[in-house]
């Protein structure tokens, strides 16, 4: 094998394993081959949400659904290019402290990462860094220019605002996806307030108690054999951390419904005498399985949204928690909304459920794409 051929290979074991493979193909076309192959889902966190919610233009965009007419998968990281790269132009031709912002081409991995955490509730300081390490050079900050083959050299102030219009982008597109964060975050903060942790039971039985709390760091130095050491000791108060709970939920939320999806495989394969290997939305298993494999993948994602009502059972559950806590909710009926009566006069608005689209879980299982 050509030394410098292997050292291009971007997994430079898993390839080696590859060549050895199909050596061994080569010479015994009937050899038993036990090299794993992975299935990936289309952005999973979205898939999740989308089929949470029953929103059919989102679920076409991360391959829930097949695209009528169009034999090709759904991108939903170009579907956002497109609009980000537009508002950045925009940005440059009409306000002349980015004018450099004019030409900006960003690709689809200069916006896959940001958009990819941004449904983990990734902020906008952490985008803003993200983006300074993808386009660090030793010549500064540089990015595609829409003059093919040119790169522009932009700021820090630049960098800033182009993560302010990714930070907004999904929201802008996808109504839907707006209104399931809002409920999850205005919900998690009104139970900070009343120090009340949150709590939901997965789909597949487990028990989430979300209880971060506020910690006192003190400061030490120690000194041993004449080097110095410095120590941060931190100790939990009994205070809720309203910061962390509200930025946790959505990330909670998510991999909760992703983890049962995996289990709910998981106890599929005991009973079918397969390996299976998961890495998150990644599924694998031996070549000779992995029709058996999406199958499943499919099934037991179809029936996580169809035999569940997460979202409701989710309310419902942290409104008992708000009675048990001696709390009085009552209901506003101009506002058609339930209410917390918290301390003198004061009330803290409930958010109602999310209206749920008309997507049909089904169509997942005769979606080619939704895990490839």
């Amino acid at each position: 094998m050509n030394p410098e051929f292997m050292r291009n290979a971007e997994n430079k074991f898993s390839f080696a394993a590859f060549c050895l493979v199909m050596r061994e193909l080569n010479s015994n076309p009937k050899a038993e081959i036990h090299l794993p192959i992975f299935f990936d889902a289309t952005c999973s966190s979205i898939q999740h949400l989308a089929a949470l919610i029953k929103d059919c233009e989102l679920a076409q965009e991360v391959n829930l659904t097949s695209r009528e007419d169009i034999d090709e998968p759904a991108d939903i990281y170009n579907a956002l290019r497109y609009p980000i790269n537009e508002a950045i132009r925009k940005m440059g031709r009409e306000n002349p402290l980015y004018p450099n912002l004019e030409f900006v081409d960003l690709s689809r991995s200069d916006v896959k990462h940001p958009i990819m955490t941004k449904t983990y509730n990734v902020t906008l300081y952490g985008i803003i860094n993200q983006l300074k390490v993808k386009f660090k050079t030793n010549n500064g900050y540089k990015i595609n220019s829409i003059h093919k083959g040119e790169m522009i050299t932009v700021e820090s102030r630049d960098i800033v605002e182009i993560a302010k219009v990714i930070n907004d982008s999904i929201f802008n597109k996808y109504k839907g996806l707006n209104f399931i964060y809002n409920y999850f975050t205005e919900f998690t903060k009104i139970l900070s307030k009343l120090s009340i942790p949150i709590i939901w039971l997965t789909p597949s039985g487990l028990t989430i108690l979300q209880k971060y709390l506020e910690s006192i760091e003190s400061k030490i130095t120690i000194t041993l054999g004449g080097k110095t050491k410095k120590l941060v000791l931190r100790e939990k108060t009994h205070k809720m951390n309203t910061r962390k709970q509200s930025s946790a939920i959505i990330p909670n939320v998510i991999h909760s419904l992703d983890a049962s999806h995996i289990a709910n495989i998981i106890n599929s394969h005991l009973s079918k005498n397969m390996n299976i290997l998961t890495i998150h939305d990644c599924f694998g298993s031996h070549p000779n399985d992995m029709v058996k494999l999406e199958k499943i993948v499919r099934l037991k994602f179809v029936s996580l949204y169809s035999n569940e009502l997460f979202l409701e059972k989710f309310h419902n559950r942290n409104i008992q928690s708000i009675l048990d806590y001696g709390f009085i909710i009552k209901r506003d009926d101009i506002l058609n909304q339930d209410y917390v009566c918290y301390k003198t006069r004061s009330k803290l608005y409930i958010p109602n459920l999310p209206h749920l689209g008309k997507f049909n879980i089904n169509k997942v299982l005769n979606s080619k794409y939704f895990i490839n």
